[in-house]
């Protein structure tokens, strides 16, 4: 099979590698589509602190089941489904409270064991979600995405009625939207850049698009709302994080996405942000399994619109086309897949 693999840091190309057989409890998956992420990027530059070599990347990815082990009991060959790239024991004091992100022997596909840029993938059954039959598997390799910002409008606390902000036109950011819209608050507005992606999220249920590239763009914010209930963090700039501090509002609630980029740092004065205004600052650490489960449901419930998120599909030998256009922006991308 084909398959990304890098053995070393700043070492990434595409080789051949024999098709993997699954263990007794374990799924061989024939991936269909495999998300790339700004953490992928990293991993290709080498400076990615997680990463066990060699390692095949990719951890946003969906396929169809192709083979089982003998132990496996519910997943048959032919099922679609959305990969849960957390391998956790389920048995440490973490997981019984079902915080996986601090399973003490957590593993993640992709970073740790070999994950979706292949054709094939082998995984543990548990780590599979069957797609609803109106569930493709283009959609089905946004499920973490979406787990993602259904985890962080969760952290925000949300309440019918409020105000929110979200900062950044990402792919996250975009999905944010979609589900801060359904606690039916009173104004969203989406901060960004990049004229289709902030026309995108207008479509999708931004009452008002700020684009941080025109002049005057911090006060056309005032003159929406004085101060903001909720502001979700999506960008990756130390200048994004400046912005939320600015815009929150009395009592207000900055929430980080939890993929925000870890070189940047920031100074602030905790009174005149946490004190003098009330505001709390959280951060998402990335999602849960129930966050994946409820992610599904949405789609399956047609309540959030993922489909023209996607806006470049690559075949796998074009993976470095791929990488390119998504790290520069080109071309108006906005979610980039490799197609196996």
């Amino acid at each position: 099979m084909k398959a990304i693999v890098t053995t070393r840091p700043g070492d990434f190309s595409l080789v051949e590698r024999p098709v993997p057989e699954p263990a007794e409890d374990e799924v061989r998956l024939k991936i269909a589509n495999a998300g790339i992420c700004r953490n992928d990027l990293r991993i290709q530059k080498g400076i990615h602190e997680s990463i066990n070599y060699p390692l095949i990347p990719g951890h946003q990815f969906s396929g169809v089941v192709d083979a089982c082990g003998s132990a496996v009991k519910f997943a048959k060959p032919g099922d679609k489904a959305a990969v849960h790239s957390y391998v956790v024991c389920g048995q440490c004091a973490a997981c019984r409270i079902g915080d996986t992100h601090y399973c003490d022997t957590l593993k993640t596909l992709g970073f740790n064991l070999d994950g979706g840029f292949a054709q094939y993938s082998v995984l543990p059954e548990r780590n599979l979600f069957k797609l609803p039959d109106n569930v493709n598997l283009y959609e089905g390799a946004m499920v973490e995405n979406l787990a993602n910002a259904v985890a962080v409008m969760g952290q925000s606390d949300l309440k019918t009625g409020k105000s929110v902000a979200i900062i950044g036109a990402t792919p996250i950011g975009l999905m944010a939207l979609q589900v801060a819209r359904l606690s039916s608050p009173s104004t969203i507005v989406l901060v960004g850049s990049g004229n289709n992606r902030l026309r995108l999220g207008q479509g999708l249920g931004a009452d008002h698009i700020i684009d941080v590239n025109k002049s005057g763009y911090a006060e056309d914010l005032k003159e929406i709302r004085k101060g903001f209930d909720v502001v979700i963090v999506c960008g990756k700039t130390k200048d994004e994080l400046k912005l939320a501090m600015d815009i929150a509002g009395w009592r207000g609630r900055i929430v980080i996405e939890g993929h925000y980029d870890p070189d940047v740092e920031i100074n602030f004065s905790p009174f005149k942000l946490l004190v003098e205004r009330a505001v709390s600052l959280q951060a998402n650490c990335g999602w849960l399994t129930p966050d994946f489960h409820h992610a599904l449901n949405l789609l399956e419930r047609e309540e959030i619109n993922v489909k023209p998120i996607t806006t470049h599909t690559f075949p796998l030998e074009d993976w470095e086309k791929g990488f390119n256009v998504f790290s520069s922006g080109k071309n108006q991308s906005i979610q980039v897949m490799l197609s196996m």
